[in-house]
């Protein structure tokens, strides 16, 4: 009779032991669990493995995550107690371990892996008519500055290219992948980069390797030294002397709000203003808009303490 709480039906794979009956014993054989005295903690793939030793491919802590599923399906098949959909659910039961497993891992290497991911030098550069319009980290620095780490932590990348029903589009696909099994996409889709000094062909050529730029970036979160950003930075000159030292300072008074920015601002030379107002605007105007947010914050923060006292 059931008393309202969820059954759960055991499945018990086990192959009886060789000589042994097969009824279910009434007492325990040393090291098996007879069905009707498995609880929830023994199905784990840790618990199970230290009774029957079924699964010890299975264990968290062991790297190969199991690595030859078509064994242990063959082994269950081998078991005449065992229906065909019982062993679908432990198939599927096997596969999503298995991912499980496989995602683990990628995490655990992308992590210990990610401090030893080089900034890329922007040696690239387009010039348009004889003026620079931007600088880039090029296809050949990235990959070699890349490929000992990914090597070294069991990661590859590859990419292949895509033509998707839209006109004149290109679609690239960056593939990370771990020696685990688990995989990571990063998709990048733009026409072709025609441009009057080249042919149609080495505009494609142009756009595949951009998206192989962009997409390597993406996965890996690399950085650039002087990141391309349309010819923004093209001419900008070198800043006033104590430039470089004083900017971040200022920004960096933003979140202590606006008085401090502005006194920082006011006492600014008039050539570090001009600089900031025709380079680097973008940032102080995120500064303000920081500093009016960390006023409003503690504005809001001495009305809730005045109302609660």
């Amino acid at each position: 009779m059931s008393d309202g709480k969820p059954q759960i039906e055991v499945i018990d794979l086990r192959p009886p032991l060789e000589g042994a009956s097969s009824e279910t014993p009434s007492t325990p054989t040393p090291g098996r669990l007879p069905p009707k005295d498995l609880t929830v903690e023994d199905l784990r793939p840790s618990s199970w493995a230290a009774q029957t030793g079924l699964y010890q491919h299975l264990e968290p802590a062991s790297p190969a995550v199991p690595t030859d599923v078509m064994a242990v399906v063959e082994r269950l098949a081998a078991n005449p107690q065992v229906d065909v959909e019982k062993l679908e659910r432990v198939i599927t039961l096997l596969e999503r371990i298995q991912a499980f497993q496989a995602r683990a891992g990628f995490e655990r290497a992308f992590a210990q892996m990610q401090p030893e991911l080089p900034e890329i030098s922007e040696k690239g550069q387009i010039v348009v008519k004889g003026q620079l319009r931007s600088t880039y980290a090029k296809l050949e620095d990235i990959q070699a500055a890349i490929k000992p780490v990914l090597t070294r932590y069991g990661f590859a990348l590859r990419h292949c290219t895509e033509w998707p029903d839209k006109a004149n589009v290109i679609r690239i696909v960056g593939i990370l992948c771990h020696e685990q099994g688990h995989s990571e996409r990063s998709v990048f889709e733009a026409p072709m980069d025609k441009s009057e000094y080249r042919t149609d062909i080495q505009s494609m050529g142009s756009t595949v390797s951009y998206g192989r730029r962009y997409t390597t970036i993406d996965l890996l979160n690399l950085t650039t030294r002087g990141q391309d950003n349309d010819g923004a930075t093209a001419g900008r000159p070198g800043p006033p002397d104590g430039y470089l030292e004083w900017f971040p300072r200022l920004l960096g008074a933003a979140d202590r709000g606006v008085t401090l920015l502005q006194a920082g601002w006011a006492e600014a030379p008039a050539a570090f203003k001009q600089y900031v107002v025709k380079y680097d605007k973008a940032q102080w105007d995120t500064a303000k808009t920081t500093a009016r947010a960390v006023d409003d914050a503690g504005a809001r923060s001495s009305e809730k303490k005045g109302t609660q006292a």
